[in-house]
Formats: structure tokens, sequence, C-alpha cells
């Protein structure tokens, strides 16, 4: 749906400022969903956070490429648009994972950490929810059954995973934060130095020369 507004803003602007700006929306967008309440399920205040790094996403997609590209000697540009892409690709299965995995042992410790201080539960209810957190975690506990023995852990699992959440989106936000300032700081375009020897080449091949 943003293809043909950031089609015009790369024709534009310089690659590297659109990457800058949706590297920074992504950024904006995980700190407001980081500070959301883990019981507000309101559409509304989803709209916002979830579409900055919507819009941020688009923009770094579709000028990560050019960037890169652009921060290399003429001779470099295709292999640094293959690494763009191998890096690129490699990153979506692998993002996911890792801030999955970062977020559910955040969640877990929390949870663990929350059973063992809480005076509402009886021994019964405790051993039975550390048996459910220790097998399959706290999504498992979140979602027995609340007549259940375990069930009366609910409220301190579904804390922890909002905390672990939370953590999550920090993570991913200070990430993209980050790259932001790399992104600024480091790449510069090619220079008219880098550019002039590759133009004379182009000029000597064009070239016929006399005979006789």
């Amino acid at each position: 749906m943003l293809t043909p507004l950031t089609s015009r803003l790369l024709y534009r602007l310089p690659a590297r400022a659109l990457l800058t700006s949706g590297l920074a929306l992504i950024a904006v967008g995980d700190f407001l969903a980081a500070g959301l309440d883990i019981g507000d399920r309101d559409l509304i205040s989803l709209i916002v956070p979830l579409g900055l790094v919507g819009i941020g996403f688009a923009f770094t997609v579709s000028s990560i490429t050019a960037t890169a590209v652009n921060a290399v000697p003429l001779p470099l540009a295709g292999v640094a648009s293959a690494a763009t892409n191998l890096l690129r690709d490699f990153g979506f299965p692998l993002g996911p994972a890792v801030i999955g995995a970062v977020a559910l042992s955040q969640a877990a410790s929390r949870a663990n950490s929350s059973l063992a201080a809480s005076s509402s539960l009886n021994a019964e209810s405790k051993a039975a929810a550390h048996d459910v957190l220790k097998e399959g975690g706290p999504l498992a506990l979140n979602s027995v059954p609340a007549t259940s023995p375990p069930g009366a852990a609910l409220a301190d699992a579904f804390d922890a995973l909002g905390h672990g959440y939370v953590i999550g989106f920090m993570v991913c936000g200070s990430a993209a934060l980050f790259s932001a300032l790399v992104v600024l700081t480091a790449l510069r375009g090619r220079t008219a130095e880098e550019s002039a020897p590759q133009a004379e080449d182009d000029g000597r091949q064009g070239t016929v020369l006399p005979t006789g």
C-alpha cells in the first residue's frame, strides 16, 4: 500500500535519509508499544504504535539496498546489494525468534518470582502452577482454566507476559534506534573522487582512436 509513496520519496530524497527516518519511526513505535498497559484492549491504543512500526518498516525495506549500494565504491555495488539481501533474509526469521526468546525468558523469570512471593496462593496452587510453568512456560500457565488449581496464578502469568513483551519491545526499539544512528553517522554516500575513475573508464571505452 505504501509502495507509491516510498517510490516517490526515494526519487526525491537521499536513500540514507529515508532509511534513517524508517528506523526512527520503528523505534518510536516500539517504545510507545512498550508503554501500553497489558490490560488495554482498545484498538485505538494500538493503531499509533503499530502504524508507526509499519510505516517505518516500509521505508526501511525500500531504502536499505539503495543506501548500501551508494555507500561503497562502484566496483563493490553488486557485493553490497547481495550482502544486504542476504542479511535481510537472514534477519527476518532470526529476529522474531531472538525477541520471542528474550520476552518469554523474562516472563518466565517474572512468573517464578511472583509465584514465590505470592501470599494469596496455597501450597497446592503454587505447586501446580510451578509444574505448568516448568513444562510449558508462562503462555501455558496463562491458558489454564481458571477453575483448576494452577488457575489461581493466572494474574501472575498475565502480568509476567506483559513484563516480558515490554522488554521485547524495548529491545526492538533500542536496536532500531542504534541502527538509525549507525546509518546517520557511519554510512556516507559515494564521493566524487570514487565516482570519477568509473566515469573516466566509461569515456575511454566510448572513444574510437584514429588508425593509420
